[in-house]
């Protein structure tokens, strides 16, 4: 995966690699397809972290990296534009070193 992913494409690419239909996992986290539909396309963004939680969970991948893409951390690691398996080791790291 590229370095210049976005949320909704991480999403999409993702979901796509499940053979799993935006109506199917819009189902599963109980929402509309529409509004998967437009968070895959980064038109809308999740309301909450628990629906990123909740997107996560069903695609079987851990929330940081999608909290990560979604913005939802400091700007200066942020416009690191890291991949997932450098976040999740820099993750990782920090877990670690705070005892979270």
């Amino acid at each position: 995966m590229s370095k210049n992913v976005s949320f909704g494409s991480f999403i999409a690419e993702t979901r796509k690699s499940k053979n799993q239909s935006q109506k199917e996992l819009a189902t599963q986290i109980n929402i509309s397809p529409q509004y998967l539909n437009d968070i895959e396309h980064d038109k809308r963004f999740p309301s909450s972290p628990q629906l990123i939680e909740q997107i996560a969970a069903a695609l079987e991948i851990g929330p940081d990296y999608l909290s990560y893409l979604a913005g939802r951390i400091p700007e200066e690691v942020k416009d690191q534009k890291l991949d997932q398996a450098t976040f999740q080791k820099a993750m990782l790291a920090f877990r670690k070193a705070t005892g979270k």
